[in-house]
């Protein structure tokens, strides 16, 4: 496990407020600085009256270099955009079309309950204009294998995050995909929780649409996304402009209107920032770290576990290539809330879910000292209020 002396290098690159201790890197994460640098950089060569300079175009595709030197694919068909949600409707809109020139009806998208709601709320919105039927299955508690598979995916559409929201289970993608490649059904996959560079391809799986937020454990801005979209219709080509009657819209023609930009200037130096550091440090050694720190938070936490019967560990299977997600959720019935407060006010910054769940997770930069300081006030809560 490392210590703030062995990461001290790393830690160089962060502005780290003092007595804060950093738990919850599925929502906050430190934004390192070669991320302020890529972003005033960037910016000098935008702001010349035009975003077609040859600097911008030169900027751009290295940019996309270096998103495929991580997780493969084709770089056209890589698109750094805003929200995850816009993206899934504006991705949706497109098959959608598709779909009703070749099957002549909407299609029905599923996904699980409790799975995010940046992947919910946008196909319910498109529900309600009758562009999609929503089929919204159980939540897979034990995880997905293949007879959940077999019951619960009876769509024409699978979105799916890699790692749970809630518990961190790492979904196995390879079965997922397979299942769904066998019955003609198409995969979407948030992988914005999945926190290791370069283990991700997607090359091994040519038909399937990928998409990641930006912050998170890719360090960048919140509100951005990068998306993998391999769909031959691409791009979407019309766009509101080219509208005969602009402002009176249907359902058809608002399947013809939507259009999607791959030039905002924050999603690429978010990118290009993250890469910059994460290639300075180096892809094994970040992974490396990462498996470190949740590995020695999840014994740590066993400690408490056997100590207390009250305290509860769900702990994540590495379904995905054996690999963990660092989201590590924990339990205490009713009294969640009770240890999150006490964490709150010594700084610790974790997650909290309204069904007694507090979520950590750990990053490439958690030190072995952060994972004794909560271990330590966690430990002195269970005692004080668990016996």
């Amino acid at each position: 496990m490392e210590t703030k002396k062995s990461l001290r290098f790393i830690l160089s690159y962060f502005k780290i407020k003092k007595d804060n201790y950093y738990f919850n890197y599925a929502n906050l994460a430190k934004v390192p600085k070669t991320i302020l640098r890529e972003t005033h950089k960037f910016n000098s060569i935008f702001g010349y009256g035009s975003n077609f300079t040859k600097k911008v175009e030169k900027y751009q595709e290295e940019v996309r270099n270096h998103v495929t030197s991580v997780f493969g694919g084709t770089k056209g068909n890589w698109y750094f955009l805003g929200p995850v949600s816009s993206v899934i409707s504006n991705v949706l809109l497109q098959i959608i079309r598709d779909y009703l020139d070749t099957e002549k009806r909407i299609p029905i998208i599923s996904t699980y309950k409790m799975n995010f709601p940046s992947l919910i709320l946008p196909v319910k919105s498109l529900e309600s204009l009758n562009l999609c039927k929503l089929n919204l299955v159980e939540y897979p508690q034990e995880g997905i294998d293949k007879k959940w598979c077999e019951e619960k995916i009876k769509s024409d559409i699978f979105i799916i995050s890699l790692v749970d929201f809630f518990n961190g289970f790492t979904h196995d993608l390879d079965l997922i995909n397979s299942y769904c490649k066998s019955k003609g059904v198409k995969l979407i996959v948030d992988f914005s929780q999945f926190p290791y560079w370069g283990i991700l391809n997607v090359n091994n799986y040519p038909d399937v649409i990928f998409v990641s937020v930006l912050h998170k454990w890719l360090l960048g801005y919140p509100g951005h996304s990068v998306s993998y979209i391999n769909i031959s219709s691409m791009p979407f080509f019309q766009g509101w402009r080219n509208m005969e009657n602009l402002f009176d819209y249907d359902n058809k023609s608002l399947l013809k209107s939507h259009e999607i930009s791959n030039r905002s200037p924050l999603p690429f130096c978010s990118f290009e920032g993250a890469f910059k550091l994460a290639n300075l440090v180096g892809f094994d050694k970040i992974n490396r770290y990462i498996e470190g720190s949740s590995k020695y938070l999840l014994e740590k936490l066993i400690q408490i576990e056997n100590r207390f019967e009250k305290f509860k560990i769900i702990s994540s299977p590495g379904n995905y290539r054996d690999y963990k997600s660092s989201i590590i959720a924990i339990s205490i019935g009713s009294k969640t809330k009770e240890l999150l407060t006490c964490l709150y006010n010594k700084g610790i910054i974790c997650s909290y879910f309204p069904i007694d769940i507090i979520r950590i997770s750990t990053s490439f930069i958690t030190t072995k000292e952060e994972i004794d300081f909560l271990y330590k006030n966690i430990e002195q809560w269970c005692s004080m209020n668990l016996n």
